[in-house]
């Protein structure tokens, strides 16, 4: 026909021995296929498109399958070998179904059965024990969001800077002068040997509160922090650590169950940082429960990782926290060609509601992370920053997040917001020096980026940054580095922080006779974590005590003088 020849070349292309236009005929003469001709192109059985007709991409053609594996067979196969023959009847039917389509376009079994395994890995069978009865005419779900806001409040975010390795924090903060009778940079320079930093390198600035020192020194490279501390808008927390209760030195050495499990363990103190409560690692996380009391108290929250997941934002109530792509952004579920073509499939296999509890928490789950992805994809799209972030890792998170505040801003409207960022590399057991050089620049960098780019949205003062490690490393030098410890100095940045203060107690000896060293300059902490968040939650909304309590089970073991007051702390 005229209309076929002016979509193809002069001559038929051949494709696996035979033509286009022998595949037409074949089809025409009642072969099996999946695909028929109408006008230009291929449609399905139900009339859509599958295929442009045959003629630029001649291997778009229908396919002979006649003799090879068809689904039904290939399905019960798999269905015993993945789900010991728990395939619900719906989830059978669709697989099959999208089996025989792929079979249909490239008569290659190995297509079709790479096909069915992935709508195999989405099906609540898969993801469940126990039979699932869902049948082809099951109920479907509607997936639920939360409520919208009912409060009108003010925005405010929470950015959870984490600092993963132990950072040597007791280098981001330094004694230089004023110490009364005692020269605390030359006790901090005989201790520290290798690792010290020069006086004249240190980034001066007042304590702005009562500490051994009235002036004390920062890193080198964290000059624009300087320069929101000198401002107001940033504060540092001196020796602080994860505890569940004070600790003395004899508790630790009596190994007393007042001493936080696992000291020194990346993996253990890092988990006790997430959920603030170090003798329930499984918990949820501090900054989840968060989430959860606010959503209760009629408040709209979005929660971000823009570096994986993060345990620090696992709810027990509320939605899950979104993953952004550092450097992609949101990535839809369906990058690839085929993916996009089995996602009617994959929406099939999780809309039905089922008998089993597992595979209906499976099944809601991803319906609504797929539907979330989607909603936050548009929200984002077109979006950029004013602002230069650079290549490193730790920008293009901040680069995320701007664009987040900016699409709450314009569409999403939640009125909190909370963001998990991650930098690593802070395992400084040799090359501490230059390591901390490249860490620190890297960290400042991003800060200054992200503060400028706050301040033109009219949005630093709705803006709190908040760093944390999993632990400090020695006072004493290994040689080339610092190894495992437990207290470390962190900051708190933002324009509702009333900043240029150090709070905590900076430690007042670096020598092994000092109280708080349990050995070779491993220091307990004298303000725990709980402390520090207690500020942070009261300002951002968690103000009922009962609900401060289910955000921070443990800060009800301290005294006033360990726990850091939201007026002490915020504007």
């Amino acid at each position: 026909a005229p209309e076929w020849r002016r979509w193809t070349p002069a001559s038929s292309t051949p494709y696996n021995g035979q033509s286009c236009a022998t595949a037409a005929q074949k089809m025409a003469e009642g072969k099996t296929y999946w695909c028929k001709e109408s006008s230009t192109t291929y449609v399905d059985e139900n009339g859509v498109t599958c295929y442009e007709a045959c003629p630029v991409a001649c291997g778009s053609c229908p396919q002979d399958v006649s003799g090879l594996v068809r689904g039904k067979q290939a399905v019960e196969e798999m269905s015993l070998l993945l789900t010991a023959g728990r395939l619900s009847d719906l989830s059978k039917k669709v697989i099959e179904d999208e089996y025989e389509k792929e079979l249909g376009r490239y008569a290659n079994v190995g297509k079709a059965t790479r096909a069915a395994q992935q709508l195999f890995a989405v099906t609540p069978e898969f993801h469940s024990t126990g039979a699932n009865e869902a049948g082809v005419d099951a109920e479907m779900r509607e997936v639920v969001e939360e409520d919208a806001a009912t409060r009108d409040a003010d925005y405010k975010a929470v950015v959870y800077l984490m600092m993963f390795g132990a950072a040597d924090s007791y280098n981001f903060l330094v004694p230089h002068s004023g110490c009364g009778d005692k020269d605390m940079y030359e006790d901090y320079n005989t201790v520290r040997g290798n690792v010290a930093l020069g006086k004249g390198s240190l980034l001066q600035i007042d304590s702005g509160s009562s500490q051994v020192c009235s002036k004390f020194g920062m890193h080198p490279k964290m000059n624009w922090l300087k320069q929101l501390y000198e401002d107001g808008d940033a504060a540092w927390v001196a020796n602080v650590g994860v505890l569940t209760e004070p600790v003395t030195q004899d508790d630790f050495h009596k190994k007393s169950n007042k001493v936080p499990p696992s000291l020194f363990a990346h993996n253990s103190q890092a988990q006790a940082l997430h959920t603030a409560n170090p003798h329930d690692p499984t918990g949820s996380g501090w900054l989840g429960r968060v989430k959860d009391s606010l959503v209760r108290k009629g408040y709209s929250v979005g929660s971000y990782s823009i570096s994986g997941t993060a345990k620090v934002l696992e709810t027990d109530e509320s939605s899950a926290a979104d993953v952004v792509h550092g450097s992609n952004g949101v990535v839809p579920f369906d990058t690839g060609k085929q993916m996009t073509r089995l996602m009617p499939a994959v929406k099939n296999l999780t809309s039905a509601r089922g008998s089993n509890f597992m595979a209906e928490t499976w099944s809601s789950s991803l319906q609504t992370i797929m539907k979330r992805t989607d909603k936050l994809k548009e929200a984002l799209d077109g979006l950029g920053v004013e602002e230069d972030y650079g290549d490193s890792g730790l920008g293009k998170q901040f680069s995320q997040v701007s664009k987040l505040i900016k699409a709450n801003m314009v569409k999403m409207k939640n009125e909190r917001d909370i963001f998990y960022v991650y930098i690593g590399g802070w395992d400084t057991h040799a090359n501490l020096g230059d390591k901390m050089d490249e860490l620190l620049t890297d960290v400042d960098d991003s800060l200054e980026s992200f503060t400028k780019e706050m301040k033109a949205l009219g949005m630093w003062d709705s803006v709190t940054i908040a760093s944390a490690s999993d632990f400090g490393r020695t006072l004493t030098d290994n040689g080339v580095g610092t190894d495992h410890a437990w207290a470390g100095n962190h900051f708190l940045a933002g324009g509702a922080v009333k900043g240029g203060t150090i709070h905590g107690t900076f430690i007042g000896d670096y020598g092994d006779e000092g109280h708080l060293n349990i050995g070779r300059g491993r220091l307990i902490p004298t303000t725990p974590w709980d402390g520090v968040w207690n500020s942070v939650i009261r300002w951002f909304g968690v103000e009922d005590e009962d609900e401060v309590e289910k955000v921070l089970p443990n800060l009800k073991n301290f005294q006033d003088d360990h726990v850091l007051k939201v007026e002490d702390v915020f504007d």
